[in-house]
């Protein structure tokens, strides 16, 4: 025996729920580059601070979205929680590759580099 459960959305808008998200995914990682560079030269002193600000973005992507479906139409735990630790290391790559791209200025002094001289 074996039972169907119908519950959340249909396959009849999958296709239009993909490109919204092809969508999305193109235009995140162009906005929190954005947002990298309005924020302080301290943060923009460093490669790992480039980093760790993708990282800050993909924990909150991660919290807000994946962990948030848990429990919705019987969604397990456990696919909840890999698809938060998947998007995770993808905002990690795009903090890599935007650290790349996103060259600190040499010669720049912020203000935390001189207070302790």
């Amino acid at each position: 025996m074996f039972s169907v459960l119908y519950g959340g959305i249909g396959h009849e808008s999958a296709g239009g729920l993909m490109l919204v998200g092809l969508v999305v995914y193109f235009l995140t990682p162009i906005v929190g580059a954005w947002m990298l560079s309005q924020t302080s030269e301290r943060v923009m002193s460093s490669y790992p601070r480039y980093v760790l600000f993708f990282v800050a973005i993909g924990l909150l992507f991660a919290i807000f979205t994946d962990l948030m479906n848990f429990g919705t139409g019987n969604y397990p735990v456990s696919d909840a929680l890999i698809l938060a630790v998947h998007n995770i290391i993808i905002w990690i790559i795009v903090g890599l590759v935007v650290a790349w791209r996103m060259k600190p200025e040499e010669g720049v002094v912020t203000q935390s580099q001189t207070e302790y001289k």
